[in-house]
């Protein structure tokens, strides 16, 4: 097993899981909307933190190995940037909550999780009055989405 490994399983111990190139189950948490590239982008491990407190320990522990991070949240890109060659993949599909919260100045509002998916988005939001602007496709990840655009919904009636 690779050092960095066993580093990371050191720093990220059950309920969080770690996944290393060449164990049992790494081939399936490798995949890839694009499954073309997945063999090209393979990292070295796939992280599914379950804390801030994990999260933080992974960032830290690859820094220190001098290995690349990618984050993955829903994994639909089709350029694979979701995975991270030979360096950290940080898997956030376990922090998928979402709440509608009272906000005084605004009203209500959605506090989505960073491993959310805009399905899960419209599912919670369905019947609460709020709409989000948000992906056409249910399996993306909002904060993909958020961060790097898209196509909206709404995006084909103007």
């Amino acid at each position: 097993m690779h050092h960095s490994c066993r580093t990371l399983r050191s720093a990220v111990p059950p309920p969080g899981v770690v996944a290393c190139i060449g164990e049992p189950g790494f081939a399936s948490e490798a995949t890839l909307f694009n499954r073309n590239l997945q063999d090209e982008r393979a990292p070295l491990a796939i992280v599914k933190p379950s804390s801030l407190s994990q999260l933080q320990a992974v960032l830290e522990t690859a820094r220190a190995s001098k290995l690349r991070v990618s984050v993955r949240n829903g994994g639909h890109n089709p350029s694979g940037r979701a995975l991270s060659k030979g360096g950290v993949t940080i898997d956030l599909g376990r922090h998928r909550a979402i709440r509608i919260v009272r906000n005084d100045a605004s009203g209500p509002v959605a506090e989505v999780g960073a491993g959310a998916v805009w399905g899960d988005v419209y599912e919670a939001l369905g019947g609460s009055g709020l709409y989000a602007v948000g992906g056409g496709c249910p399996m993306v990840g909002v904060a993909g989405l958020v961060m790097n655009g898209g196509i909206a919904l709404t995006s084909r009636k103007r």
